[in-house]
């Protein structure tokens, strides 16, 4: 080599080719370590070589050890790392999320920031200079969900694998909610143990009750409320909630014109009871605030692929909520036109003939003129962005006594796939059910005022 520098020296105390460049070892074993699920592991290398006949497939007169294992997953392209999580982002450019983003979160946020308390971003236990108006507190709500076993994440995760997003833990689950500011931290009362927070495992019962989901949060809600004022009443107040169905959902008895029909109408009517005319139906609650069931016989569907000759299914005893017929409540329509009466536009039902008015004729008592011309309902009720006067739905949902409540306390709501950082999410979780709870509870009061603030 001294001589030629074309001349490369040759090993000759051995063979310095790995048994992994063999491209049918390699497609095996990456194949082997897909069907192992998401935790591998580099004993799973090692089994892979233990029986003979594998190691006779691939000309090997031996296994690996754990070590050289380890090593293949590397050149394989796996890492020890945490795995990816990635996040629901099919909706953030949708056209009513970015409209509601743009034109109700932000806008909203921005008038109340400048009476907020601002920490120094460098010493978070300091507070910069105070607005000189009243001080808003903006109290954000959360329900996290708790399992058992979920506590690995760190794995050997291939380079190429992509994020996803991540799936809920395996085990028993533990659910809490709560509001926390960056001001106070947890919502506390400050001279009682009075607290905003509910526990509760979500079983089976609950996940199939939507009702029991929405009593409870307006439960929380209002005891936050009754905290706020009692002992917090100098500031004004802001609860933010995540855009979920169960938390924009309203009362039972509010207006709401998504099932009026346009004409008169004596549907929907009860036969024993002639002073309800448009209301809802609603599962029954009992004293405890769990749904009443009660047994009916229903008739079973009929199984896909059967012919109408073949036997009828035999009737079953089946244990179903029970219901009870709400009245809606009367409007809050302020007389603004001279020729309105007032008293006609506050009730959905005629005089005359008991029935349900119509959207058309209430729209008419409020001065609305050429409605008989409107469509009852757009198509799905997607109505172009920014109409309100394109059916005669979306005109009678935009009045103001169909869209405001009124409450002594402001409410927003984040915007659909927002990402949100939960600082509880970085203490230890759970390992067995039975100290769940404990741990979770352990965990959230250790949280620091100034882990919430950052």
């Amino acid at each position: 080599m001294l001589r030629d520098r074309n001349v490369v020296p040759t090993n000759c105390y051995g063979s310095t080719r790995s048994a992994l460049n063999s491209e049918a070892l390699s497609n095996d074993l990456a194949l082997y370590l897909q069907s192992r699920g998401k935790y591998i592991c580099a004993q799973d290398v090692v089994d892979y070589l233990v029986l003979p006949e594998g190691r006779r497939h691939h000309g090997l007169k031996k296994g690996v050890k754990l070590r050289a294992a380890t090593e293949w997953l590397k050149r394989m392209g796996y890492c020890w790392r945490k795995t990816p999580r990635g996040q629901y982002v099919d909706g953030h450019e949708r056209v009513d999320v970015v409209f509601y983003r743009q034109n109700v979160f932000l806008p909203a946020m921005s008038s109340i920031e400048h009476r907020t308390r601002a920490w120094i971003l460098t010493h978070l236990n300091y507070l910069g200079p105070l607005p000189p108006n009243r001080l808003v507190v903006i109290w954000f709500h959360d329900e996290s969900t708790f399992y058992a076993n979920d506590r690995r994440e760190v794995v050997w995760s291939h380079k190429d694998a992509k994020a996803t997003p991540h799936a809920k833990g395996e085990g028993p689950s533990f659910m809490i909610a709560d509001f926390v500011s960056a001001d106070y931290g947890w919502l506390r009362a400050q001279t009682t143990d009075e607290n905003a927070r509910v526990y509760f495992k979500a079983g089976e019962v609950f996940i199939h009750s939507y009702l029991f989901v929405f009593v409870n949060h307006f439960l929380r809600t209002t005891r936050a409320m009754d905290i706020l004022a009692h002992d917090y009443s100098d500031e004004e107040h802001w609860f933010v909630f995540d855009n979920a169905t169960t938390h924009r959902k309203r009362h039972d008895d509010a207006l709401s014109a998504r099932r009026m029909p346009k004409n008169p109408s004596p549907y929907p009517k009860l036969a024993n009871d002639p002073d309800t005319n448009f209301g809802i139906h609603r599962s029954l609650l009992g004293p405890d605030g769990k749904v009443v069931y009660e047994t009916k016989t229903v008739q079973p569907h009929r199984k896909k692929g059967t012919l109408k000759t073949d036997p009828v299914p035999e009737k079953k005893q089946r244990r179903v909520p029970k219901t009870t017929w709400l009245p809606m409540q009367d409007t809050n329509f302020t007389k603004t036109l001279p020729d309105v009466s007032l008293s006609s536009s506050r009730h959905f039902t005629s005089s005359s003939s008991g029935h349900f008015k119509g959207m058309s004729t209430i729209l008419q008592e409020r001065g609305f003129l050429k409605v008989e011309d409107l469509k009852a309902e757009c198509s799905g009720f997607n109505c172009p962005p920014g109409e309100i006067s394109c059916c005669c739905r979306r005109l009678l949902y935009s009045q103001p006594d169909f869209m405001n409540v009124n409450s002594g306390f402001h409410v927003l709501f984040l915007p659909k796939f927002h990402s949100a950082k939960r600082f509880y999410r970085m203490l230890p979780a759970s390992s067995k059910e039975e100290y769940l709870e404990l741990n979770v509870k352990a965990a959230l009061e250790s949280v620091s005022l100034t882990t919430m603030r950052q």
